[in-house]
């Protein structure tokens, strides 16, 4: 567990380097269960503890991890206006992410997606 740690912690680094984000996460898919483990959630320079979901068919996520193809969403100024929210989202559900970028790394035969 250390070691997918370390890996997690680099390529937040490397992103950080390379374009500014509000938030990065990196989830891993266990695709018997269906569940989503989030462990590195950042939000704001905040760091978060690790949870689990299950994933819900039609997000964004699923799309990324069904396909797996990057997925790059730039939400329209109606969109953002919007008080609907996704049924998966993270942190401060009061603030919705105007772009959104998904990217998935498989190892094996698993998926991760940041």
């Amino acid at each position: 567990h250390v070691e997918i740690e370390n890996v997690i912690e680099t390529l937040h680094k490397q992103a950080m380097r390379v374009i500014p984000l509000d938030a990065f996460y990196v989830t891993l898919y266990d695709s018997a269960s269906g569940r989503l483990t989030y462990p590195l959630y950042y939000e704001g320079g905040k760091r978060y503890k690790e949870s689990t979901t299950i994933m819900k068919r039609g997000t964004f996520l699923s799309r990324t991890i069904e396909s797996a193809s990057p997925l790059l969403i730039n939400r329209t100024p109606e969109e953002l206006g919007s008080p609907a929210m996704p049924a998966n989202a993270l942190g401060d559900t009061a603030r919705k992410s105007a772009s959104l970028m998904f990217a998935p790394m498989q190892c094996a035969r698993s998926f991760a997606v940041r």
